[in-house]
């Protein structure tokens, strides 16, 4: 009777940390997720600074921020994608979201280079 109480602690403790571990391990992942979701987002932004000072002053250190920037979104969407590889549906949302962000991208450099053009204009006048 004690050696069996004995197994059944041992097999509950070990379930214990078992699900302990995997839990943790789940947490960490989502962390990364989150984070890598949210870099994006934050470069996002500062591309969309970048763009509205060039815009606004016409100077193109406004620029590094979009050309800094966008590389480094490729890069989070890429950790991202790998990231939720195990997850259908992250997965089809992850194809939504790389096709907005370039659209986005590319909104941002038609912008760009329209200001640009304007103010090639300007100058020839």
């Amino acid at each position: 009777m004690v050696l069996s109480s004995v197994f059944i602690l041992f097999y509950v403790y070990d379930k214990s940390k078992t699900d302990f571990v995997n839990s943790r391990k789940l947490i960490i992942h989502t962390q990364e997720v989150i984070g890598q979701s949210y870099e994006i987002l934050s470069k996002i932004e500062d591309v969309e600074l970048g763009k509205r000072g060039y815009v606004i002053t016409g100077d193109t250190l406004f620029l590094e921020p979009f050309v800094k920037s966008k590389k480094q979104i490729l890069n989070h969407l890429t950790n991202l994608k790998l990231l939720t590889k195990d997850n259908p549906l992250q997965q089809a949302r992850m194809n939504v979201l790389e096709e907005l962000v370039n659209q986005e991208l590319i909104f941002f450099k038609k912008v760009i280079e329209a200001k640009f053009a304007n103010k090639e204009i300007g100058r020839a006048s």
